[in-house]
């Protein structure tokens, strides 16, 4: 086996300021008005600017609709760009923002799980990736990167579980045959070890 222990698969959700942002939760979720607009224009036009990779725009169209009306997916758009430009700090707040407007969000608590992941927080992204598996329950890199945390933690077995179901929503993804092979060698089971890995060689070789 030619790969480094793992890599997180990160998944890419369309998702900033130039202004300041005021960090209280609730400052941005005041009462609804009860004639809400429509923002979806907006909305298509900041997703069309971040496809483009032009932030600053994004950013600036997400602002001008007010915090009120901005939905999980405006949020999310606007971590995401937090996130790109290393505002790891605002990102949070962004991904957190978009819970608070739908608390069954997978890919707010997905993108949460990749940040502490790299935080070296793992329980809080063991957490995060849980909650993401709770309400998207047929992603297979949610059960790979849980899996790619256990297995950063010393709980192989809980890792091993994770891969097995990832590998078995999706089988194509060379990684996620590595990562079980490396489950099962830290277990000290050879013969699944090797398995894994000679299956790891075939998926790589099929895949370039």
């Amino acid at each position: 086996m030619k790969r480094k222990i793992f890599t997180l698969l990160a998944l890419t959700f369309i998702t900033a300021p130039a202004q300041a942002i005021d960090m209280k939760l609730e400052n941005f979720f005041p009462e609804k008005p009860a004639q809400s607009e429509n923002f979806d224009a907006q909305s298509q036009e900041a997703r069309a600017f971040y496809a483009q990779n032009n932030l600053e725009e994004a950013m600036n169209v997400l602002v001008s609709i007010p915090a009120e009306f901005r939905d999980e997916e405006n949020w999310l758009l606007m971590g995401n760009i937090q996130q790109d430009k290393g505002n790891i700090k605002d990102a949070v707040f962004m991904f957190e923002s978009a819970l608070m407007a739908d608390p069954k969000f997978y890919k707010a608590y997905y993108n949460l799980g990749i940040i502490y992941f790299a935080q070296e927080k793992y329980a809080l992204a063991v957490e995060n990736f849980q909650k993401a598996k709770k309400y998207k329950n047929d992603l297979p890199n949610i059960y790979y990167n849980l899996g790619c945390t256990y297995l950063t933690m010393g709980e192989y077995k809980k890792a091993k579980n994770e891969l097995l179901y990832a590998i078995e929503l999706k089988n194509t993804e060379p990684d996620y045959y590595y990562n079980l092979a490396l489950a099962y060698k830290k277990m000290g089971n050879e013969k699944k070890a090797k398995y894994y890995a000679d299956f790891y060689e075939k998926v790589l070789a099929n895949k370039n």
